[in-house]
């Protein structure tokens, strides 16, 4: 949203797994109300691991002047202004999952739920798996013939 980009049904997938980074940790991704789409986005770069900023496909879709909120190539970070009026580029503190998950999540019971988020957090929704998608991949969703039906239940370890 933050890059004026059409929105779809992939934004719910996003939005699914922002939700369930919060409730995993208790608290709330986004700081506060307050928070500019800047800063918002400087965040999504860090949890998805983006240490190059925002990519340039993702960029070149947007119908913003991107040359005035984004630092140049090769790193594209969101940039903002100082209470001084000079321009500052915002880039994560900590980058990947493990802010959310801890630094092992990816040898301990945390695997499979941190592979469904790091399957749904991509940048670009054009790239983004849709829910049908996702819950494909997940190692914890299993499907059981029912009496000739097809059903889906969720096994979490």
């Amino acid at each position: 949203m933050a890059l004026r980009l059409p929105i779809t049904h992939r934004g719910d997938v996003w939005g699914i797994a922002v939700s369930l980074c919060e409730l995993y940790c208790g608290r709330f991704v986004w700081h506060c109300e307050a928070d500019t789409a800047e800063v918002v986005l400087a965040q999504a770069l860090g949890i998805c691991g983006l240490r190059e900023g925002v990519p340039s496909s993702l960029l070149r879709k947007s119908p913003l002047d991107i040359r005035v909120l984004y630092t140049p190539a090769p790193r594209h970070l969101p940039l903002r202004r100082t209470p001084l009026g000079q321009l500052e580029a915002l880039q994560p503190r900590r980058w990947g999952l493990e802010q959310v998950l801890g630094e092992d999540w990816r040898d301990g019971e945390k695997a499979a739920f941190g592979e469904l988020l790091q399957a749904a957090l991509v940048m670009d929704p054009a790239h983004r798996p849709s829910a049908r998608e996702l819950l494909e991949k997940c190692r914890f969703v299993t499907k059981e013939e029912a009496g000739g039906v097809r059903s889906e239940r969720c096994a979490m370890r």
